[in-house]
């Protein structure tokens, strides 16, 4: 059959796919627009199902929050050149604000999500097939909050909601949301620089916590001091280990010298309300 260069210009536009391929298509659909991008779609889940076990270290780090919920999610490919691309960067905050729509908890859940009455699982094999690399959704948490909000922060964005880490942290108070969200992106901008891993001492890793207890107790062998100075000295730099891992003990980056807790307590007293934090999560694309 003979094809127009109109028609074969057309489909690119329309699918995105490449000029060979669009031929290919309308060759194969005897020239019928809608079966040839039917065609390409099934050619790109094919083509992508056959790079899914290609490593995908790549990628961006999505997040968002709407009132009381919030999700992050790590979404991997292969190459930075794909991760910073506009088709995958749509990609991935179409299917972040479907799964915040849905409030969906599992990333089983989400695959199952349709866009454009498109199975997501379908779209990435498709866009995987299309950009010629795997991809791959690594991990999600969702926080989900009440009374209180969730506040979404990305550090140095890509494109709205998308970069290299983001944060969500839930707040748990009564007080009015719109100051919440105020305190909640502080904290977020605190917790994407220093990297707490919990919010207070009573929830710290015991095991983390024993295990630099034995370092200082090594670093102070043979020492001739009496035994109660020791133990004193090495409460002490165990006090100052907490403080490098506990959200609430740690140094306030937006307020040096004031540390977390005391932040949170003089914002309840202003707001009129007790501003808990009841839960945060970090992720940085990779680690």
């Amino acid at each position: 059959m003979t094809l127009s260069m109109g028609d074969i210009q057309h489909l690119r536009q329309e699918t995105g796919a490449k000029i060979v391929d669009c031929k290919e298509a309308l060759i194969a659909s005897n020239g019928d627009i809608e079966e040839a991008k039917e065609w390409l779609r099934k050619k790109g889940m094919a083509s992508g199902a056959k790079k899914t076990e290609r490593v995908a270290a790549e990628g961006v780090v999505s997040v968002f929050a709407k009132d009381g919920f919030g999700l992050l999610l790590e979404v991997n490919c292969e190459t930075d050149f794909v991760a910073r691309s506009k088709g995958f960067q749509d990609f991935v905050y179409a299917m972040t604000q479907a799964a915040v729509e849905h409030q969906v908890s599992t990333i089983d859940e989400l695959l199952e999500l349709s866009l454009q009455s498109l199975p997501i699982k379908e779209i990435m094999l498709e866009l995987a097939g299309k950009v010629g690399e795997n991809i791959v959704l690594r991990r999600m948490v969702t926080e989900m909050i009440e009374p209180g909000v969730v506040v979404n922060y990305t550090h140095s964005p890509l494109n709205t909601g998308l970069g290299k880490m983001g944060v969500l942290v839930a707040l748990h108070s009564e007080v009015n949301p719109s100051d919440l969200v105020e305190v909640g992106k502080k904290l977020a901008m605190h917790i994407a620089a220093a990297n707490p891993q919990c919010v207070s001492i009573d929830q710290a890793d015991e095991t983390a916590v024993q295990k630099e207890r034995k370092f200082l107790l090594e670093q102070v062998e043979g020492d001739t001091r009496p035994p109660q100075v020791i133990e004193k000295m090495i409460e002490g730099r165990l006090r100052k280990f907490l403080e490098t891992i506990v959200l609430e003990e740690q140094d306030f980056i937006c307020d040096s010298g004031k540390k977390v807790k005391l932040f949170l307590q003089e914002e309840s007293a202003r707001l009129g309300g007790t501003i808990r934090v009841a839960h945060f999560v970090r992720f940085m694309l990779g680690s």
